[in-house]
């Protein structure tokens, strides 16, 4: 009489596929888990923002009694963000103001980041380097040692790359 054995393959599958499925559930609880707390912030700190509106504008009928404001969340000072830019050329010049009449402030190493102010020129400025001509316009900038000026936009870019045709 033969005996019904289940082969071992079938169990070492059922074994695979569990620990797959147990190892997705813990995954997914951990993503869930750091999603809500980022959520719950934001929520906290809208809900305090328009108590202290409605306190502002001194309406009083939108701030309930029984209302319990969250407690303060310690936010960083409001300072607007700006885009980090590399520069592309060694020696570029950070002038006063755009085009080569401004008095030069500082000149940039090749890789060094800036930020990018949310300024540009409406004109574009045609200048050869190297053998490539581009056209380009002025763009200002802030660098890490706090100086602001004025940039060529070919000088500088989002990526860390050196502009072919600068020496």
């Amino acid at each position: 009489m033969s005996e019904n054995k289940t082969p071992v393959l079938s169990r070492l599958e059922f074994i695979l596929i569990g620990m797959f499925f147990l190892a997705f559930i813990v995954w997914s609880v951990s993503k869930c888990s750091r999603s809500r707390s980022k959520y719950e912030d934001k929520a906290a700190q809208e809900i305090q923002d328009s108590l202290d509106y409605a306190t502002s504008v001194g309406d009083k009928a939108a701030v309930k009694k029984d209302t319990v404001a969250p407690p303060p969340v310690q936010a960083e000072p409001s300072r607007p963000q700006y885009s980090t830019l590399y520069v592309t050329i060694d020696g570029l010049n950070v002038r006063t103001t755009p085009g080569l009449k401004g008095q030069v402030l500082d000149r940039l190493a090749l890789y060094d980041e800036v930020f990018f102010l949310n300024e540009r020129t409406d004109s574009l400025y045609e200048f050869s380097i190297g053998k490539v001509k581009v056209k380009e316009p002025y763009v200002k900038i802030r660098t890490r040692k706090g100086k602001t000026g004025w940039v060529y936009g070919a000088g500088v870019h989002y990526y860390k790359m050196k502009r072919e045709g600068a020496e």
